[in-house]
């Protein structure tokens, strides 16, 4: 009936190798379900409220479309990540921290796993920074009456919590797709070498003194959907261009708007659309090869209908992973920053005064504001900043990193990923300016003038990204 005493041997053998076989790999049955939850509020100010994006001042006069804050809440047994994108130009480190302890404590969960970040609308509120100081300290002086003025931060603050708070109370169990799209028409490397040898930014439309272009941009559209049975109950997009097509003195969000609202019509409303803002410090829209104009609401919708093109193009190849494994891990890393003595400092402060105007060069106005802002914000100090890394599955993962990063930074940390695919979203937990490669710290230009970071900051960061990348993925293979 059982065969020989050999064919015995056999089959205890091969149910061993097959129990061995089990014990080597991971479990997914026993792993609790992932959960999601998703929620938007309006963090739009009232007007009039100075407008952020320019050196110069700017009040509002209307809101075009409504400003938001948009949640993404995860959760995977005792593990809760929290992502909330702002429709801003960028959030700070004070105000981050803040947020994060309050979120903290309203939700029971570990704040280090939890990051805000902004989609750098150049159509926002100006609500803190040199620049706002020093108008303010004009308008002091000059014995101006205002009437009260909202403060803003407290109200940010408040919003994020609730919006976290929603998100939280929203969570269903959710398999996720992932996929990739591609888009080259919309996205353009903003420095060029010229023909003196130099490098400039945006040197202008058909300008004949253009040599070639002085790095590459990043096509990939990565979408990640949350699905909740047969719906989608949230979307995130990630893709590198700067947000500054509309301008105007009217509040809006830009093109993702229009990405938003593209992508509620193919998935539905139920479906709450993040857009979160990749590695973007050297890319914007100004297609240098025309002279057509490229600014405003019509340009905004453009390029939100090419993005959104592009994300349907990828889903139509979606690979799913029914067994997500959330895993999350933040390092705060030391960037070494740019040092100025105190005559600098001092010709910097006396400059304040002539920013916004024409009697200081552009670059004058960056650099003084940048030395003043050095000064107030980080003395000299290394500028502690949080990276933080979130794997949705051995497949997926998402990198948070500060600032207005070089797209070669983004692609670097995506060729160096383990993950099938990662989405590298930048302006988080703070917002330090520009994060230039070594290259172009050599080559100067408008995004080296105005950062704060030392050469050699954004290659610090892509070692650590990738660094906490390998080990998740080592994590997650082990499990």
């Amino acid at each position: 009936m059982f065969g020989s005493p050999r064919a015995r041997s056999l089959a205890a053998l091969a149910l061993l190798f097959l129990a061995a076989s089990a014990l080597a790999s991971p479990c997914w049955a026993i792993l609790p379900p992932l959960q999601v939850g998703a929620a938007v509020i309006d963090i739009t100010p009232p007007e009039p409220y100075r407008m952020s994006g320019y050196f110069y001042e700017r009040l509002s006069t209307g809101t075009h479309d409504p400003l938001y804050a948009r949640a993404l809440v995860l959760q995977q047994g005792e593990l809760t990540t929290v992502l909330i994108v702002c429709d801003l130009i960028g959030v700070s480190r004070e105000l981050t921290t803040e947020a994060r302890s309050q979120i903290a404590h309203k939700l029971s969960i570990d704040e280090q796993h939890i990051v805000i970040a902004a989609t750098h609308s150049h159509t926002g509120p100006l609500y803190g920074g040199v620049l706002l100081d020093w108008w303010k300290a004009k308008q002091a002086a000059a014995a101006e009456q205002v009437k009260p003025e909202l403060d803003y931060p407290k109200f940010l603050v408040e919003k994020l919590v609730q919006v976290a708070s929603d998100a939280a109370q929203k969570l269903e169990t959710t398999t996720i797709e992932y996929a990739t799209g591609h888009e080259t028409s919309i996205s353009f490397n903003r420095r060029f070498v010229m023909q003196d040898g130099s490098v400039r930014f945006n040197p202008g439309k058909l300008n004949p003194q253009i040599v070639r272009v002085a790095g590459p941009i990043d096509p990939d559209v990565g979408v990640v959907l949350f699905k909740t049975g047969d719906k989608v109950a949230a979307s995130l997009v990630n893709f590198a261009l700067h947000l500054d097509t509309v301008g105007g003195t009217e509040f809006s969000a830009d093109y993702p708007k229009y990405l938003h609202d593209a992508i509620a019509a193919k998935l539905g409303n139920q479906c709450t659309s993040i857009f979160g803002l990749g590695c973007c410090g050297d890319i914007n829209h100004i297609d240098v090869s025309h002279n057509r104009p490229q600014k405003g609401q019509e340009e905004a919708a453009r390029i939100g209908a090419q993005l959104a093109s592009a994300v349907t193009k990828g889903l139509e190849k979606t690979e799913t992973r029914m067994g997500a494994q959330l895993a999350a891990s933040m390092r705060v890393v030391e960037v070494p920053v740019q040092v100025y003595s105190e005559e600098q400092l001092a010709k910097a402060k006396s400059q304040l005064a002539l920013v916004g105007t024409k009697e200081l060069g552009f670059l004058e106005q960056v650099e003084a504001t940048k030395i003043v802002d050095l000064a107030a914000r980080y003395q000299g100090k290394p500028l502690p900043v949080r990276l933080n890394c979130i794997a949705l599955s051995r497949d997926v993962a998402i990198v948070c990193l500060p600032g207005e990063v070089f797209t070669e930074l983004g692609l670097a940390i995506k060729e160096k990923s383990p993950f099938k695919q990662t989405l590298v979203l930048e302006l988080c937990n703070d917002a330090p300016a520009y994060i230039p490669t070594k290259k172009a710290f050599v080559e100067g230009s408008y995004e080296v003038v105005n950062s704060r970071v030392a050469s050699g900051g954004g290659e610090l960061l892509v070692e650590s990204a990738v660094e906490m990348l390998l080990s998740l993925h080592q994590a997650a293979g082990a499990r």
